[in-house]
């Protein structure tokens, strides 16, 4: 049956050439005495062509657990001790970055790109962990968050007084295991006490 209006003729308007049209997509053979079905503008609905299996995906580093905080450096610790930590923390991450903040998040020292907002960077993070502990009875101990500069990570280093220092850094790349390890290996070393 032909539509009366000629720009509509080959249109889906055309019961028999839609029947055609379905049959095909559906795989069906055309019924005798219709229309064969010529190419199409129309996209095929059948089914997808099998994709190739996705590539393995890497594990997921493992998170640093510990038992107990670090403890802050002992009170002897001044400006060329707070240097050597974070120079060494930051090589052994190769971060971009890393500092140490006071319990209010003023900024004590820092090592490595002067363009970041240091200051930000420490206030954020103490709100992360100060949400942290609203969900846990015992404090946090590190957080990190990926973000498009890489992984900002703090580690909080506990002070005789009960209050925490914070470490952080800003590493691209993200803290592989590798350089988790390479952290704690710092951070025991240069945090513990020293004897005389």
């Amino acid at each position: 049956m032909a539509s009366p209006n000629k720009p509509n003729g080959s249109s889906s308007d055309d019961l028999e050439r839609a029947r055609a049209l379905s049959r095909s997509l559906m795989g069906e053979p055309a019924a005798s005495g219709s229309a064969p079905v010529t190419s199409s503008p129309y996209v095929s609905f059948g089914p997808p062509r099998p994709l190739a299996p996705p590539a393995p995906a890497a594990p997921p580093a493992p998170v640093m657990i510990r038992p107990r905080p670090v403890s802050a450096p002992a009170t002897n610790f001044g400006t060329a001790e707070w240097d050597v930590l974070l120079d060494a923390c930051l090589k052994a991450t190769n971060a971009e970055l890393s500092m140490i903040a006071d319990p209010q998040g003023l900024v004590i020292a820092s090592c490595g790109s002067t363009s970041l907002p240091v200051e930000g960077i420490a206030s954020h993070l103490l709100l992360a962990f100060e949400q942290a502990d609203r969900s846990s009875a015992a404090p946090t101990l590190s957080l990190s968050a990926e973000t498009e500069r890489g992984t900002i990570h703090g580690i909080r280093l506990a002070q005789p007084d009960g209050t925490f220092l914070l470490l952080a850094l800003v590493i691209p790349g993200g803290l592989s295991p590798e350089r988790q390890s390479a952290l704690w290996s710092v951070l025991t070393r240069l945090t513990q006490p020293r004897t005389r």
